[in-house]
């Protein structure tokens, strides 16, 4: 089965990397000026939070993708052991000529 295409998940962790990068480079121009440190340090914190909070996505939906790979293993496994993957890959293939035809 081809995989889905980018779950909502990725675009998430997406957004909070970028997100959290934007906040780091603002932490840091903000950090050099002696009156605005404070702030800028508030936006490092930002930008921390952001990047971890994007990797824990990432993980989680990695897991998922793994959990998902090995429920399709065991039906497979399944279908050799009942003998009917054989009959599964002959129906395909009579639907391709079928197709093509």
């Amino acid at each position: 089965m081809p995989r889905p295409p980018a779950t909502p998940n990725n675009s998430l962790a997406l957004i909070l990397l970028v997100t959290g990068k934007i906040l780091g480079i603002v932490g840091l121009v903000l950090g050099a000026s002696p009156t605005y440190r404070t702030i800028g340090g508030v936006f490092l914190v930002f930008d921390a939070l952001f990047i971890v909070a994007s990797i824990v996505l990432c993980i989680r939906t990695m897991g998922a993708r793994a959990r998902q790979d090995a429920d399709q293993k065991a039906v497979l496994a399944q279908m050799v052991r009942e003998g009917t993957l054989k009959q599964f890959l002959q129906e395909i293939e009579a639907e391709e000529k079928t197709t093509t035809a």
